[in-house]
């Protein structure tokens, strides 16, 4: 073969190459470049979308502190004043610290809380404050005092009078005068 013939040969193979590349391999490599954009957009919105869980995670392990916050307070201070329930905690803890309640009286107060900027009445909170008269061992009655304090609605114990009737010690009279608080 003469050298024109392999010329000839060399640039048909030289344009079939080129018209390879032109035809199939760019347009490929321009597919996978917009595949590798895709891909680039959706790490993004990948990573986008987990900082906002992140911060969704915080907000809701923040209401939950918040929730159980406001539940303790709710016990602590109900906005229910229903004295059925209170006495019935009262006769439960002398029955869990043997001794006997021998009188109970309620009394109510409302305590105005006032915004010192607006002057207005924001809440009205009550107060049943109880007078206790209980008949038991020494050991007994301090039983059912630190039992009453330790109870999870405010209550704040006033005035404690341990006396006796008789010359027997074993039975002592307590009076106690403690104040309870609701939300009205």
């Amino acid at each position: 073969m003469s050298n024109i013939i392999k010329l000839i040969i060399v640039f048909i193979v030289f344009i079939a190459i080129v018209f390879v590349v032109i035809f199939f391999l760019i347009p490929n490599l321009t597919s996978n470049s917009e595949s590798a954009a895709l891909v680039i957009e959706e790490r993004q919105k990948n990573q986008d979308l987990k900082s906002e869980l992140k911060r969704l995670v915080v907000i809701r392990e923040d209401y939950n502190e918040l929730k159980a916050i406001n539940e303790k307070l709710a016990l602590q201070l109900p906005s229910e004043h229903d004295l059925s329930i209170v006495t019935n905690e009262l006769y439960e803890i002398a029955r869990i610290s043997r001794v006997v309640i021998n009188s109970i009286s309620y009394s109510e107060v409302i305590i105005k809380k006032s915004d010192e900027k607006k002057k207005t009445v924001k809440d009205d909170v009550l107060i049943f404050e109880a007078n206790l008269q209980i008949t038991g061992s020494y050991y007994n009655i301090l039983n059912y005092i630190y039992t009453l304090e330790l109870m999870p609605r405010i209550s704040i114990i006033e005035d404690i009078v341990i006396q006796t009737d008789t010359d027997d010690y074993e039975d002592l009279v307590a009076l106690i005068n403690f104040q309870s608080y609701y939300l009205k």
